[in-house]
């Protein structure tokens, strides 16, 4: 039984990989309850937190702008064209742009990822040094948010509608 989870393991190491995928459900499962706290600190539900490509819409929108969570959706769906070479074509000059076009969705999506953390830190009331760890360490710093004092205080971009 044990074979068919964990295949490739030999005999005698069942015991550490049952260990170490037990650790990790509980992992999942503390961040999970962060992100339901923080999304109702946001004044959403907190399953919304939970559904694929919506979650990150409403974490967009709550905290940047639609604008953005648009092209968060977008490169994400972009980049899973890419991975299974839907753009992939015969010749040269073909795959170079092709490699050139992935390269620049990635670092788009790495600059999204980088921007969305540090406006999830400032609609918290948190500085950059909060921001950028929430980056670095996002199980950590989503942890503080949820079950800690921060509280949501709206986004501070001007002209934004869901200010509190």
């Amino acid at each position: 039984m044990l074979e068919i989870l964990f295949p490739g393991i030999k005999e005698g190491q069942y015991t550490l990989a049952i260990i170490i995928s037990c650790i990790s459900v509980a992992l999942w499962l503390l961040v999970a309850a962060a992100r339901w706290r923080m999304f109702t600190k946001m004044g959403e539900a907190g399953w919304k937190a939970f559904v694929p490509f919506y979650g990150l819409y409403i974490m967009y929108s709550k905290c940047w702008s639609t604008k953005a969570a648009w092209n968060c959706i977008l490169g994400i769906i972009v980049s899973a064209l890419f991975e299974i070479g839907a753009f992939k074509t015969d010749g040269e000059i073909a795959t170079i742009l092709c490699s050139i076009g992935e390269l620049m969705v990635a670092v788009y999506m790495l600059y999204l990822s980088v921007r969305i953390n540090f406006r999830v830190a400032k609609a918290f009331g948190h500085g950059a040094g909060f921001g950028f760890g929430l980056w670095l360490f996002p199980y950590i710093f989503t942890f503080i948010i949820g079950f800690g004092k921060s509280e949501y205080i709206g986004n501070l971009l001007p002209g934004a509608k869901n200010k509190q």
